[in-house]
């Protein structure tokens, strides 16, 4: 039979840790900000962060004894997010651990394959909500993704982008319907690697995008445009996913089979950080008998929240339809 105190044991030193690690080492954004040290622990009841929504108006050019303008209204607006709560539980039946018992390996097998299910529905969940808009669902708040940050109009983090005086906040979005003959066709402008040219540009201010999240499909017509001058990526192809290089290899691009359809995600990563509250990055919270069940059932745990500083330096295409 299986000892709660065991299981505490085993998960806390072995199955929460490979849960956490697959699950970045899977998810090209998550990865790379976790390489690049931005995952930071997040305290309070949410995530509030200063941040300049208009540009600074109180400067120019000097002479004598000129009148200096005086510092402008507060240009700063605290943007709020507040955090996402996910939760995976995982358990073994008494039938299951009786009709085992005497084989401990079977009976952690059985829990390996029930950790291993929980951590690919669980890494499914986010990564999709990764890419959404934020909204609700059922009243909860999920992981606000990068369809909330990269818009022109809506709100994100609290900033009202509509709002005369936001416009500093804006993401930069190309929405045109550009279509499959266009994209392939080195003379109109809709040619794939001329509007991702664009896209990179229109991002780039103080820093420019350092990383290209895309689809399959579009990956790889890009690859079939490209052809030879294509250089692939070793670095991010060591970590488990494709990559490819993008203006002169400044940009890596990569795929996502979660990826919004048709889209194309232009990253600047050192604007974002993914918050997380202690202890709860796929962490359990201890093995427990139910009351009302023959079982020993964890919950594995993640709460924070992905955030961006500067939308401004991010650009998304929204429709580049593959054939």
């Amino acid at each position: 039979m299986l000892d709660t105190t065991f299981l505490d044991l085993m998960t806390r030193t072995h199955f929460s840790p490979a849960m956490r690690n697959q699950i970045y080492d899977r998810f090209v954004l998550w990865n790379r900000l976790e390489a690049g040290g931005q995952i930071q622990t997040l305290t309070g009841t949410a995530l509030t962060f200063n941040n300049v929504a208009v540009e600074h108006e109180a400067l120019g050019l000097l002479s004598g004894y000129d009148t200096m303008a005086n510092q402008q209204v507060n240009p700063v607006a605290q943007a709020l997010l507040n955090p996402a709560f996910y939760f995976a539980t995982v358990g073994i039946s008494l039938e299951e651990e009786v009709k085992n018992s005497g084989n401990m390996e079977k009976l952690l097998d059985i829990i390996t394959t029930q950790m291993e299910n929980a951590r690919q529905s669980l890494r499914k969940l986010m990564q999709t909500d990764a890419y959404g808009d934020g909204t609700l669902r059922g009243g909860k708040t999920p992981l606000i993704g990068l369809s909330a940050i990269m818009s022109a109009t809506n709100t994100y983090a609290n900033v009202n982008r509509s709002t005369a005086g936001n416009e500093y906040w804006q993401a930069n979005i190309d929405s045109t319907a550009h279509t499959f003959a266009d994209l392939i066709d080195s003379a109109t402008t809709s040619y794939l690697p001329r509007i991702m040219r664009n896209s990179f540009t229109d991002a780039t201010h103080d820093l420019a995008p350092d990383l290209i999240i895309t689809t399959k499909g579009i990956y790889n017509l890009y690859q079939d445009i490209a052809g030879n001058i294509l250089r692939i990526n070793n670095e991010m192809a060591d970590l488990g996913f494709g990559g490819a290089e993008f203006q002169g290899g400044a940009v890596k691009m990569s795929f996502d089979d979660y990826c919004t359809a048709d889209a194309m995600y232009f990253l600047t990563l050192a604007n974002y950080v993914l918050w997380v509250y202690s202890g709860m990055n796929f962490d359990s919270d201890g093995w427990k008998v139910p009351t009302n069940q023959a079982a020993k059932l964890t919950h594995m745990f993640w709460m924070g929240q992905l955030q961006c500083d500067t939308p401004r330096q991010q650009a998304l295409i929204t429709t580049i339809p593959i054939a």
